[in-house]
C-alpha cells in the first residue's frame, strides 16, 4: 500500500508514558493513549483510502464479481466524512 507507519510501538509508548508521569501503577495514561490513537487513526484512514482505490478502481471488475457487498461498501465509503472532528 506504500503507507508510512507513524505510530509509536506499544513498548515505546509505555516507556514515554512512564518517563512523563513516573507512575508504575498505570501502564498508559489517557494522554499517551490519545496520542497513539490519533496517530493510528491517520494511518487507518490512509489504509482505508488505499483499499477503496484498489477495490473500486484498480481491481473493480474482480471485486464487483467476487464480493459485491465489499465492492459496494467501498464504493459508498466517504473518506472525508471519517476525517471530520467528532
Amino acid at each position: 500500500f506504500n503507507i508510512k507507519w507513524t505510530v509509536l510501538e506499544l513498548k515505546e509508548a509505555y516507556n514515554k508514558d512512564y518517563e512523563m508521569f513516573k507512575d508504575s501503577f498505570c501502564l498508559m495514561h489517557e494522554y499517551t493513549l490519545t496520542t497513539v490513537l490519533r496517530d493510528l487513526e491517520q494511518v487507518f484512514i490512509s489504509v482505508l483510502n488505499r483499499a477503496k482505490i484498489i477495490i473500486t478502481e484498480t481491481q473493480c471488475k474482480y471485486w464487483e464479481k467476487t464480493d459485491f457487498l465489499l465492492y459496494n461498501m467501498c464504493l459508498n465509503l466517504n473518506i472525508e466524512q471519517l476525517t471530520k472532528p467528532y
